[in-house]
C-alpha cells in the first residue's frame, strides 16, 4: 500500500482557463474589443520582458508585483491609455486565475476517500497565491503538504523538487504515487521510483511511456493493482 499520493495542481486537480482567453474576456468586460492576434503579441511582448525582470518570486508581495507589471504592460501594449492608473487593476481583478479556476467533477469525492489512508501532497509549477487558491476551493483541507515551485526556488522535472515534497511528508518515493498532466514530469517521478500516473483528461496523449488515466477516480483502482511496477 502506498503511503503518499502526490499530485499536481493544473488539469489534474483543477481546470484553469487559459490567460489568453481570460484576459481578451475581462478587455471586453471592460469596453475594448481586441483582436486575438493583437493580444498575443501583446501578452508575449510582456512576458518576455518580465522573463528578465523576474527569475523565481518566493513572496506573495513579489508575484503581486510581478502581476502589477504584467497587467500594465498589457495596457501599455495595446495602447489603452489608463491615466489614472484605474484600468490595469480592473484588468488584472477580472482575468486573474483564481478567479477562473475550479474543481473537477470527481476530485472532492476521489480526495476523500484517499485521505484517510494516505499522506496527500501537491508538488505543482506555480506562483505563491496557489495556496490562496487551495483554500478558496476547499482542497487545503485534504493535503498534507504543498510544495509550490515559487516558493521552493525549483521546478518541475527537476528531480529536487520531488526530494523536497518526500521529505515535507517523511516518505520515501518507492512508497509513493504521482499524478501529473505532463509527460516529462511524470517520468522524472518514476526515475526516483514513484509509481506514477499521467491523467490526460483531454486525450492529447496517443502513446505515451508511462503509465495513463482519463480522471483522478481511476487511481482508486489502479492504488491496489500496481503493487508490481510494470
Amino acid at each position: 500500500m502506498y503511503q503518499a499520493i502526490f499530485f499536481d495542481a493544473g488539469s489534474t486537480i483543477i481546470q484553469i482557463t487559459p490567460r489568453r482567453q481570460r484576459i481578451r474576456f475581462a478587455l471586453a468586460s471592460m469596453g475594448f474589443a481586441i483582436q486575438p492576434a493583437t493580444l498575443e503579441d501583446a501578452m508575449s511582448q510582456v512576458e518576455e520582458r518580465l522573463s528578465h525582470t523576474f527569475d523565481y518570486i518566493y513572496t506573495r508581495e513579489q508575484e503581486a508585483d510581478y502581476w502589477r507589471q504584467y497587467y500594465r504592460g498589457i495596457m501599455e501594449a495595446l495602447d489603452i491609455a489608463d491615466e489614472d492608473d484605474s484600468l490595469w487593476p480592473l484588468l488584472e481583478e477580472r482575468s486573474f486565475y483564481t478567479e477562473w479556476s475550479t474543481v473537477y467533477p470527481e476530485v472532492h469525492s476521489v480526495l476523500k476517500l484517499l485521505k484517510p489512508g494516505h499522506k496527500l501532497g501537491l508538488i505543482s509549477n506555480a506562483f505563491p497565491s496557489l495556496k490562496e487558491l487551495w483554500d478558496l476551493l476547499d482542497l487545503s483541507g485534504y493535503f498534507d503538504s504543498l510544495v509550490i515551485s515559487a516558493l521552493v526556488g525549483v521546478s518541475k522535472p527537476d528531480t529536487h523538487i520531488f526530494q523536497i515534497a518526500l521529505e515535507d511528508l517523511g516518505v520515501e518515493a518507492k512508497n509513493s504515487l504521482f499524478v501529473d498532466d505532463v509527460e516529462e514530469n511524470v517520468l522524472a517521478a518514476e526515475k526516483l521510483g514513484f509509481a506514477s500516473f499521467l491523467i490526460d483528461r483531454k486525450g492529447e496523449y496517443t502513446d505515451p511511456d508511462c503509465r495513463q488515466i482519463e480522471s483522478l477516480g481511476e487511481i482508486l483502482t489502479r492504488c491496489s493493482a500496481i503493487s508490481c511496477r510494470g
